[in-house]
């Protein structure tokens, strides 16, 4: 059953959760004081279970929902979730930077020769942020 506030009218500081069927007048009456209700904004947990690894998933939570810059955080999210479960890299980009380098006769690409140089300056001892 939902939770609904009300708010004392003498003293405005004062707040008590009552739980309520939604059948219910929604009035709160102590001391032949009726309370006002205070309406909040609903809270909820949505697209929890989207498989980072599922196309269809990351369209369906994407799709007519903001702006491209959405979308984007939505995909760094999805591919660090993929890392976290592959020990650390992400095979969906993996696969992406093995396409790069096939369809561009060998060519690597520019992330993959970031990642290289760092990882000789940490065998080097140099500390990388």
């Amino acid at each position: 059953m939902p939770q609904y506030l009300y708010a004392n009218p003498d003293n405005e500081t004062e707040i008590i959760e009552i739980i309520q069927s939604i059948n219910d007048p929604h009035e709160y009456i102590k001391d032949g004081v009726k309370w006002v209700r205070v309406f909040t904004v609903p809270t909820m947990a949505t697209d929890t279970c989207a498989d980072p690894y599922s196309a269809s998933d990351f369209i369906k939570n994407t799709h007519k929902k903001g702006n491209f810059g959405n979308i984007m955080d939505y995909s760094k999210e999805m591919s660090q979730k993929r890392a976290d479960k592959e020990g650390g890299r992400d095979p969906i980009r993996e696969k992406y930077y093995e396409n790069y380098s096939k369809t561009r006769r060998g060519a690597v690409h520019p992330d993959i020769k970031k990642r290289r140089s760092k990882e000789k300056l940490k065998k080097l001892g140099y500390s990388i942020e």
